[in-house]
């Protein structure tokens, strides 16, 4: 009898751990997809912001990457909240592609560092309009897809301004408001 005991125990277990994994995991659909991609991304852009605080020497580089810590900071925040609500799993820092991003930009400086911020915020922001809109028109999720739509022209309006300071960074240094 005792030999057969500890096989159930060990069995019982199991199945109590893999009973309180599967609570834990978030479903896979499409539109958690695009809430874990969002907070990826998200997170790469609060820290590519502040890396680009520290490293660019550019007036309109700074102001725009000060507009995406605060911007992508409130739009975390909201996300990390629709997230708790729905008991989803979400990366609370850059992965994958995102997290190359950030590597790859911290070692570069000067002008070299501004160009590839801003070559790479004109092109993140352009699939971030993409994706957003699509979960907006298309999202399931009706908080998930309610959120899309809600930050849809914050982003549209970041990618109107990459796109204006990738145009027209220069190469010196510029001072900001608060150096003179």
């Amino acid at each position: 009898m005792s030999k057969l005991v500890l096989p159930l125990v060990a069995l019982a277990g199991f199945v109590g751990v893999a009973t309180v994994e599967a609570q834990i995991a978030t479903p896979s659909t499409p539109d958690v997809e695009f809430a874990r991609k969002a907070a990826s991304g998200g997170h790469a852009e609060v820290e590519l912001g502040r890396m680009a605080l520290g490293k660019s020497t550019n007036v309109e580089v700074r102001q725009f990457a000060q507009r995406m810590v605060k911007d992508h900071t409130r739009a975390n925040l909201e996300l990390s909240e629709l997230a708790q609500s729905q008991h989803l799993l979400l990366p609370r820092v850059a992965e994958g592609e995102d997290a190359a991003n950030i590597k790859r930009l911290g070692g570069l400086s000067g002008s070299a560092f501004d160009r590839a911020y801003m070559d790479l915020m004109v092109e993140d922001h352009q699939h971030d309009v993409a994706d957003f809109g699509k979960e907006a028109d298309q999202g399931q999720n009706a908080q998930i897809k309610t959120l899309a739509r809600t930050l849809l022209p914050t982003l549209q309006e970041h990618l109107q301004l990459a796109q204006q300071v990738q145009r027209g960074p220069g190469e010196e240094k510029a001072q900001l408001p608060s150096e003179r």
